[in-house]
């Protein structure tokens, strides 16, 4: 059975991405942040935001993680 783990941060994503490429000694991770997806109006990001990370994805000894910032406004619990 193939296991995607997803991992949502509160902003600090990036720092996360960074943290376990090191401990892991892995290639660079593919980061797609919101300012990468091209405009909507009905869903218009704020300009923090834009920083944030959407979607990434770091390979860790042939396992994918997925990352991903929560959207600005959405439930988060630590």
């Amino acid at each position: 059975m193939l296991i995607r783990p997803y991992l949502y941060f509160n902003g600090s994503c990036r720092e996360a991405l960074e943290f376990y490429r090191d401990v892991f000694e892995t290639e660079e991770p593919e980061i797609l942040t919101f300012a990468d997806v091209p405009y909507n109006p009905d869903n218009a990001v704020s300009g923090e935001m834009r920083h944030y990370v959407m979607h990434a994805k770091l390979n860790v000894r042939g396992t994918d993680l997925l990352f991903s910032d929560a959207y600005a406004g959405a439930a988060f619990v630590e």
